[in-house]
């Protein structure tokens, strides 16, 4: 068995522990955006990474430990015997994340980290910053720190690389995905409704999550685990058999709206190259007037304007009340719906089952599971 740590949106680490279950993960601890299991092995821990939804990142954990300096830091770091991860012809770069009150920053830890590691070497290894064949994450929580091997890649999971399109306030993927998961496992319905849709990340979201589609599809040549020295493996091969599992056939019907026709426009770009389009049934209509005319949904899943950073804040306010008083009007008797919002105290009508308080986009937002 094979120590794993994973990281994941703030706030929605029990739905994102859903998700590593499912794939097989022992997740026996989760703290505030990260998750910590156990595996079978290095392929299982990069099968994982490669097609599991919920997670931004998956870290092979090699040492964990209480810190209280930096200089506890690179005691810990120089303790691991880089060789068998590391060789000489290898490079390597050091990232951290680091959260609470310390006297020292980020940098500072992925600092003293390489300097540790370069130390502790018999010979000197190479850096790379930008594309290292070896990315070493020093995690540090509170005082907890977690040493180990990225087997992501420097870009995190949330970069799905079936963006053509860019929506100014586009939501997260690995949060839309997650709030899909709320969503069907309430219900286990696959009409879903959309009505502000913006770049269809929650569309494709949930056609990629219904269709079992891995998250790492669009991105294969960026999976860190593939340039790991020490885990050659017939990769293309591997990725080629997980992705077997994908249900192509699967349809659902998932309804995205946007009042903007350029939205509309690059959402259906979007959805082309996600290869989602067969699914997802996008309109350029404003929600206030939209006549249903698809019939009942099971789930509402949405991440309306907020109205803090841009656009009107009293239009947003507007949405949301509307959206409120009338979404029910979209649903099937025990349908539910799941949004993200700042605007929690506009809520009426509607029992909130379960609240999440998460961090996106550096904002704290509320997710909630709404039923009539």
């Amino acid at each position: 068995m094979l120590e794993a740590l994973f990281t994941t949106p703030i706030g929605l680490e029990d739905i994102a522990v859903r998700d590593l279950r499912d794939a097989g993960v022992d997740a026996r601890e989760n703290g505030r955006g990260w998750i910590k299991g156990t595996v079978k092995d290095e392929v299982h821990l990069a099968r994982v990474v490669y097609t599991v939804r919920g997670i931004s990142r998956g870290i092979m954990l090699l040492r964990e430990a209480r810190v209280e300096s930096l200089e506890d830091i690179a005691q810990v770091v120089a303790s691991i015997d880089w060789r068998q991860f590391i060789p000489p012809d290898s490079t390597f770069a050091c990232r951290s994340k680091r959260m609470g009150e310390h006297p020292f920053n980020r940098m500072d830890i992925e600092r003293v980290s390489g300097s540790a590691i370069v130390e502790s070497l018999p010979y000197r290894p190479r850096v790379n910053l930008e594309n290292p064949d070896v990315l070493v994450r020093v995690n540090l929580y509170e005082n907890r720190l977690f040493v180990g091997v990225d087997f992501t890649g420097t870009v995190a999971m949330g970069r799905r690389r079936y963006r053509a399109f860019d929506h100014r306030a586009a939501l997260n993927p690995v949060i839309a995905s997650l709030m899909v998961r709320i969503a069907l496992d309430e219900t286990g319905g696959k009409r879903i409704l959309d009505p502000f849709t913006g770049s269809g990340t929650i569309p494709i979201e949930a056609c990629h999550r219904l269709r079992g589609i891995p998250a790492g599809y669009f991105r294969k040549d960026e999976m860190g685990f593939r340039r790991l020295p020490f885990l050659a493996k017939d990769w293309d091969r591997l990725m080629a058999e997980w992705d077997k599992a994908i249900r192509w056939g699967e349809r659902g019907c998932i309804v995205g709206l946007d009042v903007s026709p350029v939205a509309i426009n690059g959402a259906r770009q979007n959805s082309r190259k996600a290869m989602a389009e067969d699914c997802i049934h996008l309109r350029p209509a404003d929600f206030t007037q939209f006549d249903c005319m698809e019939g009942r949904f099971d789930a509402i899943i949405t991440n309306p304007p907020y109205g803090l950073r841009m656009g009107s804040l009293k239009r947003a306010k507007k949405l949301h009340r509307y959206l409120f008083s009338r979404g029910r009007d979209y649903l099937r008797e025990g349908g539910v719906m799941v949004v993200i919002t700042p605007h929690e105290s506009l809520v009426e009508g509607w029992n909130v089952k379960r609240k999440w308080r998460v961090v996106a986009g550096g904002l704290e937002l509320s997710v909630l599971l709404l039923e009539v």
